[in-house]
């Protein structure tokens, strides 16, 4: 089955990571960034949840395909919030969910020192 976006699998992602400065200024590029990203082609969810009494943080995204999340990473690249994110947030691990792991890993170097797991469904 071929989703609108061009792909045959979702991709599915878990971001887990903490705060780098206030959580204030965290919550507004969470606000910011799912605004955004959740208006592009083939974004299917975009949610950021904290952690209660915390800085930590965890960013849900699921994509129609390896297509669709490239070119998510490839506009957090281009429009400068890839920088934004990294000096607001720090990204400790990313969780492959579903999706090509070798292809949606790829995509993932602009994240620096981050780790990625796939997670295989049973």
């Amino acid at each position: 089955m071929s989703t609108p976006h061009g792909d045959a699998e979702p991709v599915r992602l878990h971001v887990h990571g903490r705060s780098r400065t206030d959580s204030a200024a965290v919550e507004q590029l969470a606000h910011e960034l799912t605004a955004q990203t959740r208006s592009q082609p083939g974004v299917l969810t975009y949610r950021w949840n904290r952690a209660v009494d915390s800085d930590r943080w965890l960013i849900e995204e699921e994509y129609s395909g390896t297509e669709a999340f490239g070119e998510h990473m490839a506009w957090m690249a281009s429009s400068g919030q890839m920088r934004n994110l990294g000096g607001a947030f720090k990204v400790e691990e990313v969780l492959i969910l579903s999706g090509d792991a070798d292809l949606v890993g790829s995509h993932l170097s602009p994240l620096p020192q981050a780790i990625y797991t796939v997670i295989d469904a049973l």
